[in-house]
């Protein structure tokens, strides 16, 4: 599982493990956890949508994303709903699942969560923490958007591969 790192300008870097070997030079690990809270407009109550969450909400127990939002959620434990539903989304994106999540990076300089997964089909994914988080419906349509956008680039893919296997065929 993955760790949450933060900047420490006084500690030196240490030799980056081989999940990092992708993470941009200026995010430096270091092993402590937040050292000062987030900002305090993430910080907020439950939103109304938490008590019943949609199956098509990470929060539901049903939904396929739900073990990366829990997993994001152990380790950003400060982090609101919001907040996490944002970096689910993002995680979501960038091919991120709570299987190859492999670090949490907060960048104190640039006030940016970084997360990044193992893989071949991963890519880093980020969020700006000096942005107000979007509303949780905001962040669970980005999410369903992506998987309709995946899924027609699919089908055409097999639109196209059937066409190309008929055209030998003659």
């Amino acid at each position: 599982m993955a760790g949450l790192r933060r900047d420490q300008p006084s500690v030196a870097p240490e030799v980056a493990p081989p999940a990092m070997a992708h993470a941009p030079a200026e995010l430096r690990p270091a092993a402590a956890l937040p050292d000062r809270p987030f900002p305090a407009a993430e910080f907020a109550t439950p939103s109304p949508v938490a008590a019943t969450p949609q199956r098509s909400d990470p929060r539901h127990p049903g939904h396929p994303d739900n073990d990366l939002y829990q997993a994001l959620k152990g380790q950003i434990p400060d982090a609101s709903e919001r907040r996490l539903l944002q970096s689910t989304a993002a995680c979501h994106r960038s091919g991120i699942t709570a299987d190859n999540l492999s670090l949490v990076h907060i960048n104190d300089e640039t006030m940016t969560l970084h997360f990044f997964g193992t893989g071949p089909l991963t890519l880093p994914a980020s969020v700006d923490l000096n942005r107000s988080s979007p509303a949780p419906e905001e962040s669970i349509e980005r999410m369903t958007q992506f998987d309709q956008q995946q899924a027609q680039m699919l089908a055409e893919m097999r639109t196209q591969q059937a066409q190309m296997s008929q055209g030998r065929s003659l």
